[in-house]
């Protein structure tokens, strides 16, 4: 007999989603736009947007006051959103390969112990140590090297909202003159 837990775990496997939905955040839809694009093509789509003309309607007060500062704020994220993602790739390949190497390694070492169990075989044993230190070492470089990058961003989410707010504040007046 199968009980709840196991079921919802098969499910998840076999592609059943009933009674499964992976949470979804706001900020998925952001690192979803570069899932298909290279590294250049995301930055050449955020730079051309950066320079491109901000289009001056006469909406309202608010719009003109923060509207390309919220503009200008909105890029940054999705900039420092780029930069995070092509790390990530890059470490993905990185992690992949050691992976790889580990997997030959491993496979080497049992072909030798079958050979000559009385001796093991130490060169390729140190090799096996010396490549999880640099697979641990990969894991740490990418999160220095990403831990600037996610603080920038969530600062530059917060100023984001926090102009968006603002904005809000002056068009709810602005609607109350009127």
């Amino acid at each position: 007999m199968i009980d709840v837990y196991t079921l919802a775990r098969l499910n998840r496997y076999t592609g059943d989603d009933r009674g499964y939905s992976p949470r979804r955040y706001a900020v998925d839809d952001l690192f979803a736009m570069h899932r298909y694009q290279s590294t250049f093509d995301r930055e050449k789509e955020v730079l051309s947007q950066a320079l491109s003309e901000l289009e001056v309607k006469a909406v309202s007060l608010a719009d003109q006051v923060f509207g390309n500062q919220a503009r200008q704020q909105k890029l940054q994220v999705m900039h420092d959103g780029s930069l995070i993602v092509a790390r990530y790739e890059l470490h993905k390949r990185h992690i992949r390969d050691i992976q790889h190497r580990l997997s030959e390694l491993q496979g080497e070492i049992s072909v030798q112990r079958m050979l000559n169990p009385t001796m093991p075989p130490k060169d390729l044993e140190k090799l096996l140590v010396n490549l999880e230190a640099e697979k641990r070492d990969e894991e740490t470089a990418f999160w220095k090297d990403t831990v600037k990058l996610r603080q920038e961003m969530f600062t530059g989410v917060r100023e984001y909202q926090a102009m968006k707010h603002r904005t809000d504040i002056l068009k709810s007046l602005e609607v109350e003159d009127a």
